[in-house]
């Protein structure tokens, strides 16, 4: 019910007031470093080996709200389907997912080298993630936006010098011995409490965006209709282009949860949909439901913990080495 009456809040009991979210009542968390449960390492040995310290995290929203949706185009029809779901998630932990890079003997750190940059895809890390994240601004809640797991290219830089020569020769590495590339990557556990079912269709000949069960919806949109100048700074929390999986046409809609505090400390959501070329928003009306899932987000564009990382390790060794 209260997910009702938050949206009846928002038509009515506030049909005259600036629709905002304070953050500042949203409390915050420092979610600790987790094991890199695919490398078989221990969180104790990520932060040794790859040099992080969890005293430098800066704290984010208990919060999120995360779109996880698909799309499909029905050429004959001219419409594209986005269905999905829309979460509330809360932040777990921060879970390093390692992979293996290229290899090189020892004998090429004899001298000094330039800085290098090297490209590796991010599907490679990020497979088992549902969306992805990026914080900014401190980890406000303002500050961070979400969308589809990338594909593209990440790219490090990095040198190797003589110290580095002189630190393999130490753990009696030199000759031919091989040295490994291993590369960290950021992503964050959440568990999903809420989730909100997004089901809707945009013809493109018609111009015209449905959603619901009731494909007639002039009456419906004039009842529940917000206009723009209702919108304060949350306006710029907005989806758009939505972040749609497969081939949703993303630029031709858009989504904006507003969330609010309840009494406990968290937050309920009503669910704002309009074209991208409208003025008006209107209330999306399906309800939140109860859930119990683990959803990993792809993290690697982050201010707030780890960025993606590289160092070099003797093979068959854990006595590694970084570059700095």
């Amino acid at each position: 019910m209260k997910d009702i009456d938050y949206k009846r809040d928002v038509i009515l009991n506030m049909s005259d007031q600036l629709l905002d979210f304070d953050e500042s009542l949203l409390t915050k968390i420092r979610p600790p470093l987790a094991a890199a449960e695919d490398f078989h390492l221990t969180s104790d040995q990520v932060r040794n080996i790859f040099g992080i310290d969890e005293n430098q995290f800066t704290p984010i929203p208990t919060q999120l709200v995360v779109p996880v949706l698909k799309g499909h185009w029905t050429k004959k029809k001219h419409v594209y389907h986005t269905y999905g779901w829309l979460y509330i998630l809360e932040p777990q932990e921060w879970v390093p997912v390692i992979r293996h890079g290229n290899s090189v003997i020892a004998s090429q750190f004899k001298s000094p080298r330039s800085t290098n940059r090297k490209d590796i895809s991010e599907a490679k890390f990020n497979s088992d993630c549902k969306a992805s994240i990026e914080f900014n601004d401190g980890g406000s809640y303002y500050g961070t936006s979400t969308g589809v797991t990338r594909s593209s290219d990440i790219s490090f830089e990095y040198s190797s010098t003589s110290l580095t020569e002189e630190i393999l020769h130490k753990k009696g590495v030199a000759g031919d011995r091989l040295v490994e590339e291993l590369v960290l990557y950021p992503t964050l556990r959440c568990k999903a409490t809420k989730r909100q079912r997004v089901d809707y269709t945009i013809n493109t000949k018609k111009k015209q965006l449905e959603w619901g069960n009731d494909s007639s919806q002039p009456k419906q949109r004039e009842r529940l209709c917000v206009p723009s100048s209702r919108l304060g700074r949350i306006a710029k929390m907005q989806f758009h282009p939505v972040p749609v999986g497969g081939k949703g046409k993303e630029s031709m809609a858009r989504l904006l949860p507003i969330p609010r505090i309840v009494s406990n400390r968290e937050i309920e959501v009503a669910t704002l949909i309009s074209c991208a070329d409208s003025q008006d928003w209107y209330v999306y009306e399906a309800e939140f439901q109860e859930c119990s899932e683990t959803i990993d987000l792809a993290a690697s564009r982050n201010n707030v913990a780890f960025r993606p990382t590289r160092m070099m390790s003797p093979t068959m060794s854990l006595s590694l080495c970084r570059v700095q």
